[in-house]
């Protein structure tokens, strides 16, 4: 028992420092809730960005942005540097002219 101890005592203090080293976290994590309005306005933001895009990539709204003098990809650029609230306003913009639309 005696050999025992001195031949595994290195193999021991391995052990326990392992030990320790695996149960002490590095980092803490921090979780946190986020709201249903953020998680939502997001998800809106995305998707008006991608039916901006469509909406440019359309032939008939080409033709019209040409004859306005505006080139199709600097209009694409545009939209695709556009703030979240600027998307916001030109969702709720194409939310109220739909609702203009639905009720004449």
């Amino acid at each position: 028992m005696i050999r025992l101890r001195k031949n595994g005592q290195p193999f021991f203090f391995l052990m326990i420092f392992l030990t320790l080293f695996i149960s002490v976290p590095f980092q803490p994590v921090f979780a946190a809730l986020i709201e249903t309005e953020t998680a939502i306005s997001t998800d809106r933001v995305k998707d008006t960005r991608v039916l901006l895009k469509q909406l440019i990539a359309r032939e008939d709204i080409r033709k019209a942005l040409l004859s306005y003098g505006i080139n199709p990809a600097e209009a694409d650029a545009r939209v695709a540097s556009m703030t979240h609230s600027e998307i916001c306003s030109i969702k709720d913009q194409m939310d109220n002219l739909m609702l203009e639309a639905m009720a004449c």
